[in-house]
C-alpha cells in the first residue's frame, strides 16, 4: 500500500464575500501600471528593452534580445535580417514584412506570431498576470519545465462530461528524492487553463529541487464553470488520479514528460503542498 503524507498549507487568498466588510476590501491592483514581464522556462528575465503593450497585435517583443537568449545569432544588412543558431535558418525582410514591426530606441520589436517560426520556441500571453510565457527546448541548469499531457474526460456528479487538459510545471528531477505535487487554489473562474497559476509557483519549486522532485498542476478546472457548476473537490481528485498514472507509466519508460523519468520517481513517497 502506498503511503502518502499530505501537507496542507494555505498559500494565498481566495475571494470570499465578507458580510460587513466590503467597504474595508482592497480593490486588486491595476495592472496598468505594471510592466510586461518574460518568463523563459519559469524564471523571468531582466530585458533592457521592455516589452510594448499595443491594442493590436497585443504585443511587440524585443526581437534581438529573446532570440540572444536561446543562442541565435542575428546579422541585419541592408532591411534583411538573418537569423541562424544550428540549422535553423530564419529571414525577416523588415521594408517588406507581414509582421507588425517598430523601431525602439535602435532596437526591433515585433509582434508575438513571428515567434512561430522558430520550432525550439513557445510564445504566450498571460493576460492575467500581464507575462509573455517562453517555453524553450534549449534546458538550461535550474529550469523549470512545462508540460501539457493532453486533454482528459471525466464524469462529474451530476452525470456531465466534463473535458480538461493536463498541464503542469516541474524541476529536473534527481533520482533518489520525495515527490512533492503543488495544488494551487483559486476563486470560481471561467476558463481552466487560461491563467497558468502552477507557473506562480516556479520560485518555490525551484528553493524546494534539491530536496524533492517537485509538480505543480496547474487545478484550474476544479474552480472553472466551464460546461458545468465545479462541485467540491471532485475534479481535482480526477485530476491527481491522473498525473499518478502517468508518472506511473513514466517511470516504466513512457516517455510523455519533458524529460526521461526512468530512476527518478519514488512513488510510495508522495507529499502534497
Amino acid at each position: 500500500m502506498k503511503k502518502i503524507l499530505i501537507l496542507f498549507l494555505i498559500l494565498g487568498l481566495t475571494c470570499l464575500p465578507l458580510v460587513g466588510l466590503a467597504q474595508e476590501r482592497e480593490l486588486p491592483p491595476n495592472l496598468e501600471k505594471f510592466p510586461v514581464r518574460l518568463m523563459r522556462n519559469g524564471s523571468y528575465q531582466k530585458l533592457k528593452q521592455a516589452i510594448v503593450e499595443e491594442a493590436s497585435p497585443g504585443y511587440l517583443i524585443p526581437l534581438r534580445e529573446v532570440l540572444e537568449l536561446e543562442g541565435y545569432s542575428l546579422d541585419w544588412k541592408e532591411g534583411l535580417i538573418t537569423i541562424q543558431k544550428d540549422q535553423a535558418l530564419v529571414k525577416l525582410n523588415t521594408k517588406d514584412s507581414k509582421y507588425r514591426l517598430k523601431n525602439l530606441d535602435g532596437s526591433i520589436m515585433i509582434e508575438l506570431d513571428f515567434f512561430k517560426n522558430f520550432k525550439d520556441l513557445d510564445l504566450k500571453p498571460d493576460l492575467t498576470a500581464k507575462t509573455i510565457i517562453m517555453k524553450s527546448d534549449t534546458i538550461k541548469e535550474g529550469d523549470i519545465l512545462d508540460f501539457n499531457l493532453g486533454q482528459r474526460h471525466m464524469i462529474t456528479k451530476d452525470g456531465r462530461d466534463y473535458y480538461y487538459n493536463l498541464i503542469g510545471s516541474m524541476t529536473q528531477f534527481q533520482e533518489n528524492k520525495p515527490l512533492l505535487i503543488i495544488l494551487h487554489g483559486s476563486h470560481h473562474i471561467v476558463g481552466d487553463d487560461r491563467s497558468r497559476y502552477d507557473l506562480g509557483f516556479s520560485y518555490l519549486i525551484k528553493d524546494l529541487a534539491a530536496d524533492y522532485n517537485c509538480i505543480a498542476l496547474n487545478v484550474n478546472p476544479n474552480y472553472s464553470f466551464d460546461g458545468s457548476e465545479p462541485y467540491m473537490n471532485e475534479r481535482i481528485q480526477h485530476i491527481f488520479d491522473e498525473i499518478i498514472l502517468e508518472l506511473n507509466q513514466a517511470s516504466q519508460g513512457r516517455e510523455r514528460f519533458p524529460l526521461d523519468l526512468r530512476n527518478r520517481l519514488d512513488l510510495n513517497n508522495i507529499y502534497l503542498l
